[in-house]
């Protein structure tokens, strides 16, 4: 059957609902016997889609089509189409092998002959099926009645306010007494008129005198004879205005302020007197150095310390003895060239200090902390077994609760840190050049008497 002819049926059957007034239903299709269903091209040559006698459908243009991504699968029962759904059809796509090697490209085969098809006969073009009558319009329905609105109710009345208490009267204001008129400012007296005195020329410097030889001073020399100028005149204060009388106290409205009165002009300041400045007079000469006192009584007891048989001032860096302490735990006390103050135990003859060190470096180096209290600026003092000698500079800074990095203590060094509490010197090893002490860790002290 001609697809023209299943048009015209189609169109015919849909004339037909519409003018029956049928609600709309499936487009139903029903080829003759034996027949099928096309859907052709344009030029009524070539079936796109076909459905034959047996339900069978084919796409004859389907193989060259362009390739998909996607599979088409049908449901066994309902013949409905649609994408293949897990399980469907084959297994799992495997994965994709490797690409062969690209064939060697073969000749080119001649250029066939270019053919000419003959064109189609056009079609006729089918009848067009009348327009179906359009349903007459429904008829609008009527709007249902707007309902009333309710009367707003009345406002209820206003409570009484409530009555403001009376006040109670005003006392009456006393009478506001009459103020008395002011009294005129009495004018200033005139100020004195005595003109200012030049100022005084400045006396003449006396020359240096030569500076005489040391000995006994001489005596202040004269004050120079120039005459001090007079002091200039204090010109005359001009006379003071005599101060109006006050006026009374009246009980009328307050007068206008009186006008201020006219200050008197400023005098002239005196003449100041020409001050007189004499000449320096010249320095005494020096008197002579007086006799030299005689010495004093010698101590009741004197002593002079040898170390291995040295005696302390003949030594190469010279130490000064300042006191002797003798008995168990006697100590003898120097003092250097330079100022620094060093005391030895007379029992080993070792630098008086402590077998125990907190060192500011780690395995036991660089400076150490000493105690404020126990060690003063500008002293030495020997520090472990091998009395090793420190000294705190003159101007040293106190620390407070310093941390040790590492420590000496029973005879070991320790790189363990330690919180020292309290004020601390920071005293680096001793230095001859700065203190003026040199002596070895230990020496042989004695002493001896001297007349």
């Amino acid at each position: 059957m001609r697809h023209g002819d299943l048009i015209k049926k189609f169109l015919c059957a849909s004339v037909a609902l519409a003018c029956g007034g049928a609600q709309a239903a499936d487009v139903k299709v029903v080829p003759p016997v034996a027949g099928g269903f096309s859907v052709r091209n344009a030029g009524d040559s070539a079936d796109l889609l076909r459905v034959d006698e047996n339900g069978r459908i084919s796409f004859p243009n389907l193989g060259a089509a362009a390739t998909q991504s996607a599979a088409v699968c049908f449901d066994t029962v309902s013949g409905v189409l649609g994408p293949c759904g897990g399980g469907s059809g084959g297994g799992a796509t495997g994965a994709t092998g490797p690409t062969g090697p690209t064939g060697a490209t073969g000749p080119t085969g001649p250029t066939g002959a270019t053919g000419i098809g003959v064109t189609g006969a056009t079609g006729a073009t089918g009848v067009t099926g009348a327009q179906g009558l359009l349903g007459p319009t429904g008829a609008t329905g009527a709007t249902g009645p707007t309902g009333t609105t309710g009367a707003t109710g009345a406002t209820g009345p206003t409570g009484a306010t409530g009555g403001v208490g009376a006040t109670g009267p005003t006392g009456a204001t006393g009478a506001t007494g009459v103020a008395g008129a002011t009294g005129s400012t009495g004018a200033t007296g005139a100020t004195g008129l005595g003109a200012t005195g030049p100022t005084g020329a400045t006396g003449l410097t006396g020359a240096t005198g030569p500076t005489g030889a040391t000995g006994i001073a001489g005596a202040t020399g004269p004050t120079g004879a120039g005459a001090t100028g007079a002091t200039g005149a204090t010109g005359n204060a001009g006379a003071t205005g005599a101060t109006g009388p006050t006026g009374a106290t009246g009980t009328g409205a307050i007068g206008p302020t009186g006008p201020t009165g006219f200050t008197g002009a400023t005098g002239p300041t005196g003449p100041t007197g020409a001050t007189g400045a004499g000449a320096t007079g010249p320095t005494g000469t020096t008197g002579a150095t007086g006799a030299t006192g005689p010495t004093g009584a010698a101590a009741a007891a004197r002593f002079q310390i040898r170390f291995n048989g040295t005696v302390s001032t003949a030594l190469t860096n010279p130490l000064y003895p300042t006191g002797l302490v003798p008995g168990n735990g006697g100590t003898v006390g120097f003092i250097t060239t330079q100022g620094f103050i060093v005391n030895y135990n007379l029992a080993d003859g070792r630098v008086t200090g402590s077998t125990t060190a907190n060192y500011t470096g780690a395995n036991c180096t660089g400076n150490i902390y000493v105690s404020s209290v126990t060690y003063p600026r500008g002293s030495i003092s020997g520090f472990t077994t091998s009395n090793a000698r420190f000294y705190v500079p003159k101007n040293a800074t106190a620390v407070t609760d310093p941390t040790a990095t590492s420590r000496f203590t029973a005879g070991a060094c320790s790189n363990t840190s330690n919180a020292l509490v309290g004020t601390y010197y920071v005293a680096p090893p001793n230095d001859a050049s700065v203190t003026g002490y040199s002596e070895g860790t230990t020496g042989l002290l004695t002493w001896d008497y001297v007349p």
